[in-house]
């Protein structure tokens, strides 16, 4: 764990001591510039704006060496993807001359080096640069623009992860060009073959497209997994069961829904996750009630409090991770319920008394089809704007009341609704759209 108290002590030391180049003349202007430098990288590090701190550290570095300086600058070339620039501070902290008399900040910044630096070379990719034919005079070789010594042909060469490109080039030979998308850890192989360029080859290998082009020649990443909140609005349509007088909407209205889901990204472009689902509806004027005997005829007021919940799995399909784009998805809900609660109040008091309750309750499975826009807000977040549609019919059902003598709503009138043949069953949906955060999990 990075020790809070190291920035503290650099303070108080680094004004103090004399520890530093050895050879440089330095002013107490410097030394004060030095570490309101430092004391500005490290808080821009704090707060995540890694390319401001290495500028800060670097400089105030230049002006005076200390171990703090360098612990921060590897930390922050680390943030940035330039494993390899990191690695190489850690060595040169880790090589520096210091004594036991040393202040404790920069024996801190040692020891805290000590256990960082391993952790960082398991990180680091290795390039490996084939070149057929071997042995070429002049060969000119170029990683990402910059030229390197052929001398790294055939071996593995420590590389930053991400998108590579390599050219190789020689007298009397066309360039042969390859890009290599490289991850933490991994182990990446470049073949190139130079073309004599007197003659044309029969089946030329395409080469990979310019580097205008970021998702071409890019291999699926590594499998990352997801976790989701979806808030929205909910509208329910279609009808409870067969029959005039079970409109959804007599029983249903608009309200709100709540999506929590946890899943998986693989292959790049695909996704897959398992979804649970709570809404809470509103709820509209109540059908009227038939009365029967042995009631008499009056006046019944409904009072209703409705909820449903869902639990599903879906597949994903869209832009990858981390990039602006879209989505779709088509997914099974396993589960859809649907419960009505009424409270019933009757004028003049009946049989039942001046109340009753009764409770509908109605579920199945459904299909959801659905998609949306989505913006990356971080590398590890996602917010999505989301629209989706449920297609189900209920199978089963429930009526629980409080008064046996009270009578089923209308179109209901079979009190036991445990299996819903196809006489019975109709088609419902469930209209949602919203606002949804994914964050992701083990995707660089």
């Amino acid at each position: 764990m990075r020790k809070n108290t190291l920035l503290g002590l650099w303070l108080v030391c680094a004004g103090l001591s004399t520890w530093g180049r050895p050879s440089l003349a330095q002013s107490a202007a410097d030394k004060a510039t030095a570490r309101n430098l430092a004391t500005e990288g490290i808080e821009l590090f704090r707060e995540g704006r890694y390319s401001d701190a290495l500028d800060r550290l670097q400089r105030a570095e230049a002006l005076f060496h200390a171990p703090v300086h360098l612990l921060y600058i590897a930390r922050s070339q680390a943030e940035l993807g330039l494993l390899v620039e990191a690695s190489e501070t850690y060595k040169r902290l880790l090589r520096a001359d210091i004594g036991p008399d040393a202040p404790g900040a920069f024996l801190d910044a040692v020891r805290a080096a000590e256990v960082e630096a391993p952790e960082l070379e398991a990180r680091i990719p290795a390039l490996r640069i084939q070149i057929t034919p071997s042995g070429v005079d002049g060969l000119t070789l170029t990683i990402d623009g910059n030229e390197v010594s052929s001398a790294v042909v055939g071996i593995d060469r420590p590389a930053n992860p991400g998108r590579r490109v390599v050219i190789a080039s020689a007298p009397g030979f066309a360039p042969a060009r390859k890009v290599v998308e490289l991850g933490e850890g991994e182990q990446g192989v470049v073949d190139l073959q130079l073309i004599p360029l007197e003659r044309e080859p029969a089946a030329p290998e395409p080469l990979s497209p310019p580097p205008d082009d970021p998702d071409a020649a890019r291999e699926p990443p590594k499998l990352g997994f997801i976790a989701g909140v979806r808030l929205g609005a909910a509208i329910p349509t279609g009808r409870l069961l067969k029959g005039e007088a079970t409109a959804m909407s007599d029983y249903a209205g608009p309200g709100g829904a709540l999506e929590l889901s946890v899943g998986a990204t693989f292959a790049r472009y695909f996704g897959a996750k398992l979804y649970l689902q709570g809404v809470t509806l509103t709820s509209p004027r109540a059908p009227a009630l038939t009365f029967a005997q042995p009631f008499e005829p009056g006046s019944v007021a409904v009072e209703s409090r409705v909820r449903g919940r869902a639990i599903g799995f879906a597949v994903i399909a869209g832009t990858p991770p981390g990039r602006l784009g879209g989505f779709g998805e088509l997914g099974i809900t396993v589960y859809e319920e649907l419960e009505i609660e009424r409270e019933l109040r009757f004028t003049p008091s009946q049989q039942c008394g001046e109340s009753a309750r009764q409770t509908l309750r109605y579920w199945g499975p459904a299909l959801r089809v659905g998609g949306g826009a989505r913006l990356p807000v971080h590398r590890l977040v996602h917010v999505s704007l989301f629209a989706n549609i449920s297609l189900g019919g209920f199978r089963r059902g429930e009526v629980e009341t409080s008064c046996a003598a009270l009578p089923n709503p209308p179109g209901m009138s079979d009190a036991d609704l445990s299996s819903l043949g196809d006489d019975r069953r109709a088609g419902h949906q469930m209209i949602l759209w919203g606002l949804e955060g994914e964050l992701l999990i083990g995707l660089r």
